[in-house]
C-alpha cells in the first residue's frame, strides 16, 4: 500500500467507495501546467487540480484491473488472443487527509459485452463527470465528430480550450501562467448569426 509520500504515484487497493471526491475528465487534467519544475509532470497537473478547488494533496496513488479476452477475436487494428487485455480500468487518485477526494477514472473495452459491471457511461460511450457534495452531479457527455468518430471530436475538443485561450495568454504578464491565472475562458465572438 503506498504512503503519504505526495510523489508515490504507485498502484494499490481496490477502487473506493464513490463517496467524497470529485471525477474528472481527462482533457481537465491536461489543460493544467505546473507553477514551479515538479518531478512528475502528472503529479503537477494533479497538484494543480487541487489548489483550483483550494486542498493540497497528500499523495497521490493508482489502481488498476483487467479482463482477458475470453476468446480471440478481431478489432479493426488486429488480432485479440484469448487471454490477453480486452477491457481495462484504472484510476489515479488524488488523495486528501489519506481519503480519495479527487479520482480519475478510465474503462476500455474492445467489445461491449466485456466486463459489464463496470461503470458505462449512457448511449454508445463517452466521458462521465461526477460530482459528489451538496447538490451531487452527474455528467454523460457523448461526442461526435463531423466524420462520424468519437475520437476525433475528443481531440478537437481538447484544441479548443487550448486555441480559445490564446487571447488570453497573450494578453497575461510575461512568465509562466496555468488556467487558474487565466478568467474564464469563453467561446465569446465564435457564434456567428446570419
Amino acid at each position: 500500500m503506498p504512503d503519504n509520500d505526495p510523489d508515490d504515484e504507485t498502484s494499490g487497493g481496490p477502487p473506493p467507495d464513490p463517496s467524497d471526491r470529485i471525477w474528472v475528465h481527462p482533457s481537465e487534467l491536461t489543460s493544467f501546467v505546473a507553477r514551479s519544475r515538479p518531478r512528475s509532470s502528472r503529479r503537477a497537473r494533479w497538484v494543480a487540480l487541487a489548489a483550483g478547488l483550494g486542498v493540497e494533496l497528500d499523495g497521490i496513488t493508482e489502481w488498476h484491473d483487467r479482463v482477458g479476452a475470453p476468446e480471440a477475436f478481431d478489432v479493426a487494428s488486429g488480432r485479440i488472443e484469448a487471454g490477453t487485455t480486452a477491457a481495462m480500468r484504472f484510476e489515479v487518485r488524488g488523495m486528501v487527509n489519506g481519503t480519495p477526494r479527487i479520482v480519475l477514472e478510465h474503462v476500455t473495452r474492445l467489445r461491449d459485452d466485456l466486463a459489464p459491471d463496470w461503470p458505462q457511461p449512457a448511449g454508445q460511450g463517452g466521458y462521465r463527470v461526477v460530482i459528489t457534495g451538496e447538490p451531487n452531479y452527474t455528467l454523460d457527455m457523448q461526442m461526435l465528430g463531423g466524420d462520424g468518430d468519437h475520437n476525433t471530436a475528443g481531440l478537437k475538443a481538447t484544441a479548443m480550450r487550448l486555441v480559445n485561450a490564446i487571447p488570453a495568454v497573450v494578453a497575461a504578464e510575461p512568465g509562466l501562467v496555468t488556467s487558474l491565472d487565466l478568467p474564464l475562458v469563453t467561446g465569446k465572438g465564435l457564434l456567428t448569426v446570419t
